[in-house]
């Protein structure tokens, strides 16, 4: 699985945890609402917060569609593969991934309400997840519980000990401003650190995002769910999926240390991992003609709500 954190030669001198939070905008989640005839007001405010707010824009696009006008190509195929219960519960939601991966079905259907589209645009976990990024952390490593106490320790006291040990033994290179190459956008400190959150699948909070962090897992028939652990970075992007036994000393390390080296191939779409839909001002952080880091209060995340955490 760690075989693909490779890199090549060519390597600017940003890591790539920092690279990402600086340059790689996550892709938009298309978000299909099926309707019939006119909206109502509160129907269209709820798809208005599909997109998050000004201040913390979602990375969604949200396409309206009326079943009740032709339905063609990539519609009628997602309205047709939808349960007879849609029909019933107009607007229907469906959540796609950025890729267009359909394989596993869509992230995330239901019918639209206001408490539908808060939940799929934003969360406590995320908002967790978004401000630890912006105020310069490495990785966030979210443990989706499987739901076995025994089994969910284990888990999380393996990835608390890996991670402590790698903050405290693994140091970023200095960044020469002298050296040819890109240059840092933020003044944040660059750092390694980690912290791990832990997320229940029975959390109803967090459905899409446990659903987004296990998509693809693999499990074997008729077997209990595994805890999954999924380290987060740059700009809401999920590196890979550690599922149990996985979740062991040399994929910790391997997988750090790929975040913390030297960003070798700056083509977003090359390098492993899939974004998550989150409510956060990115750019934020950012500040025009900084080339190295500067010892400097961190200032506050604009996340979640769009107010300062």
């Amino acid at each position: 699985m760690i075989g693909m954190l490779s890199r090549d030669a060519a390597a600017c001198q940003i890591p790539v945890f920092r690279y990402a939070l600086e340059r790689w905008a996550p892709e938009p989640l298309e978000i299909v609402v099926f309707h019939r005839g006119p909206l109502t007001k509160a129907q269209e405010a709820s798809i208005a917060a599909l997109g998050g707010d000004a201040k913390s824009p979602a990375n969604t696009s949200v396409t309206p569609v009326d079943v009740d006008g032709k339905l063609t190509g990539q519609a009628a195929k997602l309205w047709n593969a939808q349960p007879d219960a849609a029909k019933a519960a107009l607007p229907w939601v469906v959540v796609r991934p950025a890729d267009g991966e359909e394989k596993h079905g869509p992230i995330w259907a239901g019918p639209l309400s206001d408490d539908a589209a808060k939940m799929l645009v934003d969360s406590p976990v995320r908002r967790q997840i978004a401000e630890r990024l912006l105020k310069a952390e490495t990785a966030v490593w979210v443990l989706v519980e499987s739901g076995d106490k025994t089994r969910d320790a284990e888990a999380a006291k393996t990835l608390t000990t890996e991670l402590e040990r790698l903050q405290k033994e693994t140091k970023v290179a200095a960044f020469d401003p002298d050296i040819p190459g890109p240059r840092l956008l933020s003044n944040l400190p660059l750092r390694v650190s980690f912290s791990v959150v832990r997320v229940s699948r029975s959390d109803p909070a967090e459905g899409l995002l446990i659903s987004m962090l296990t998509r693809g897992v693999k499990i074997e028939k008729d077997a209990p769910a595994e805890a999954v652990a999924v380290p987060v970075f740059g700009q809401g992007r999920a590196l890979i999926q550690l599922a149990g036994k996985e979740i062991a000393k040399d994929e910790i390390e391997q997988v750090s240390h790929f975040l913390i080296g030297e960003c070798s191939c700056q083509v977003k779409e090359l390098n492993p991992g899939f974004d998550l839909l989150m409510s956060a001002d990115w750019s934020s952080i950012r500040e025009a003609g900084v080339t190295e880091p500067k010892k400097v209060e961190i200032p506050d995340p604009v996340i979640g709500s769009g107010k300062p955490k």
